[in-house]
């Protein structure tokens, strides 16, 4: 179990954008003949012309691309790289690839004279709906109530967070940390707080935030879910209790939207004001990491919201040939992401279309150096995990097929199809799960704080002295 959370995570990262739902599409209720022109539209739903692998820079790939023609260009629906990289036009869906053609390219009309449509935005929207709230179940499931709360997730969770901000994080092992919370479950308190101690976390938090007025941090703190939690003045002083809260308030948002559409409300809100609000204390945080790569490559690079993209995944040194630079086929350690489109998908005028840019980026990354070969390792971890039933499983790896094969097939079949299925007959026991897991929290709560009461009255505890289970 100690690399479930680690996987689910990283899958998150990779591709966090994957469906705010558009009106609770995959919660309607479709007739079959809905369903079968949904399976026939995403047969229209890939990147035409995608190389098996490119090594530079996107600018050389729209070099190469320059002068073939319409059909030949790299190109989603006939949105071309050109498009999804320099042009913050109006994207017009009659403009776009999406109806049906004879031999000659001229355009097929219906009996009433109207253009038949081979792929719709409503069709596009039901598939990457049922993603995400198939994602949204499967993360609650394993992880909602008090299931979070164990050795193993928050070591996976601080060796994630580790090599996030630093380069030369060593990996904890979970045999190392077996007594870590005794013999009991721990609270919400002492479960983040021992992750930001053990990645590391606490001490950038201290050095780079608590140092600085509240009002230079405050707005990634709210932004990563602080309305679902109260987080006072005072923890703004502790770099500990800080990123514990931080950390709490993520995953309550998680919980309660859905984790992927918790990270999209982040990643839209990252795109449209980078610049003006979040970037200097973003990378405030990440200093350790700057610090370890100007010997080698150029700090404007990282000003950019791309750049912290790259910031965040990239820990290669190209130097050295390490990593994604590597030729190695088999050990390939992280995801090294392509140039992301930022002022695209800032320009996004709904959530379909911008999911509708991400779903290309991220098959433009799924051939980006030797992130094939992470991907195919991802999978085998997938296939290996042993919380996650054998539907699970190909459910989940099927999101990769289709997100970062350019195979959207697979997805239909192995997980949209079912699942929307599956959806027509709500299960007594999931909502049964949740109302457990709900008065499970509660009672914890509870508990814990009449223990913190009973350690106040014996004189254990000092009051003020911490260990309150609300910090």
């Amino acid at each position: 179990m100690k690399k479930t959370l680690s996987v689910f995570l990283a899958i998150l990262m990779i591709f966090s954008c994957f469906g705010v739902f558009s009106a609770g599409a995959a919660n309607d209720e479709y007739t079959d003949e809905e369903l079968i022109e949904v399976k026939d539209a995403m047969n229209f739903f890939k990147i035409n012309n995608l190389p098996e692998r490119f090594d530079g820079s996107i600018q050389e790939l729209r070099d190469a691309d320059a002068n073939k023609s319409a059909e030949e260009k790299i190109n989603l629906l006939g949105i071309d790289l050109d498009f999804l990289y320099s042009n913050s036009g109006t994207l017009l869906w009659s403009f776009l690839d999406v109806y049906q053609k004879d031999a000659n390219g001229k355009i097929l009309l219906d009996q009433a004279g109207n253009p038949i449509m081979k792929i719709t935005k409503g069709e596009v929207a039901i598939m990457l709906s049922s993603v995400s709230a198939y994602l949204k179940d499967l993360f609650y499931s394993k992880f909602g109530g008090l299931k979070l709360y164990s050795v193993e997730n928050a070591i996976s969770l601080a060796n994630i967070i580790g090599n996030i901000f630093f380069r030369d994080f060593k990996n904890l092992s979970v045999g190392n940390f077996t007594g870590l919370f005794g013999n009991q479950v721990p609270n919400a308190q002492e479960f983040f707080e021992a992750v930001v101690e053990l990645s590391g976390l606490h001490t950038i938090i201290q050095e780079n935030w608590c140092t600085r007025d509240r009002s230079f941090c405050e707005p990634i703190v709210e932004l990563f879910g602080g309305s679902y939690i109260d987080i006072h003045v005072d923890n703004y002083k502790s770099g500990k209790e800080l990123g514990a809260r931080i950390l709490e308030a993520l995953f309550a948002k998680m919980n309660i939207e859905g984790p992927v559409a918790a990270f999209i409300n982040i990643l839209t809100l990252y795109t449209r004001s980078y610049d003006l609000v979040y970037r200097e204390p973003t990378l405030a945080l990440f200093t350790h990491k700057i610090e370890k790569i100007l010997n080698f490559e150029f700090i404007s690079e990282y000003q950019t919201f791309s750049g912290l993209v790259k910031l965040i995944f990239c820990n290669c040194d190209p130097i050295a040939q390490e990593g994604c630079f590597s030729n190695d086929n088999k050990n390939v350690a992280h995801f090294c992401p392509a140039e992301f489109p930022t002022d695209r998908i800032a320009a996004a005028a709904d959530n379909d279309e911008f999911l509708l840019y991400l779903f290309y980026y991220f098959n433009l990354c799924g051939v980006h150096r030797n992130n094939k070969v992470y991907i195919n390792n991802l999978q085998s971890k997938i296939s290996a995990s042993p919380i996650l039933n054998e539907a699970e499983k190909g459910r989940v790896n099927s999101i990769l097929d289709g997100f970062f094969r350019n195979n959207i097939e697979s997805t239909c079949k192995t997980l949209i199809e079912p699942f929307i299925a599956e959806s027509f007959q709500p299960s007594a026991g999931s909502l049964f799960d949740r109302l457990k897991n709900s008065l499970q929290v509660f009672l914890k709560k509870i508990a814990d704080y009449f223990e913190y009461l009973r350690k106040i009255f014996t004189g254990e505890l000092e009051y003020g002295q911490g260990g309150s289970p609300f910090i």
